[in-house]
C-alpha cells in the first residue's frame, strides 16, 4: 500500500544522525527507560495564550492514572514510568513532588535550553530527543497544540 511506502520514506528521511542516536541511547540508559512507560508532552513557554489553552498538570496525569489502572487488569507494572517532555522545569519539579507514586523521567537539560534560547542547536537537539523518546513510549498524553 502507498501509505506504507510513504511511512518508510519518511522514516528514512527523518532518521537521526549517529551522534543523535548515541545521545538518545545515553538518555535512555541514564533514565532507566523501560516498559511500560507513558509519554507526557506539556508545552508552556511559547504556546500558552497564543495558540493553546493552559491545561494543568493534573489533567495530563489523570490520563496517566487511567492508563496504569487499565494495565493493572492484565499486566501490573513493577514500576510506573512516565517520560515527561516539557519546556518548563517547574512542571517537572511539580510532577515529581505531587506524583511520587510514579518514576518521572525528564531531560532537564532540554528544558533549560528551550527556556534560554529556543532556536539554538542545543535546544533543537533537546526537542528532537524528546520527540524520539516520546515515540518510544507505550502511551502518549498530549494536547492538539503539541504538533
Amino acid at each position: 500500500p502507498s501509505v506504507w511506502w510513504i511511512g518508510q520514506m519518511i522514516d528514512f528521511l527523518l532518521r537521526p544522525s549517529q551522534l543523535m542516536r548515541r545521545r538518545i541511547e545515553a538518555l535512555k540508559e541514564n533514565f532507566g527507560f523501560g516498559h511500560p512507560i507513558v509519554g507526557v508532552h506539556i508545552r508552556r513557554t511559547d504556546k500558552i495564550g497564543w495558540e493553546a489553552d493552559l491545561h494543568n498538570l493534573d489533567e495530563y496525569m489523570n490520563e496517566v492514572d487511567e492508563f496504569y489502572e487499565v494495565l493493572e487488569w492484565t499486566k501490573p507494572a513493577k514500576r510506573k514510568l512516565v517520560f515527561l517532555a516539557t519546556d518548563n522545569v517547574e512542571v517537572w519539579m511539580k510532577a515529581k513532588e505531587k506524583y511520587s507514586n510514579y518514576t518521572i523521567l525528564h531531560d532537564e537539560k532540554a528544558s533549560q535550553s528551550a527556556k534560554i534560547n529556543r532556536h539554538s542547536s542545543e535546544s533543537l537537539e533537546g526537542a528532537v530527543s524528546d520527540i524520539v523518546l516520546l515515540s518510544c513510549t507505550d502511551y502518549l498524553v498530549c494536547t492538539f497544540s503539541s504538533q
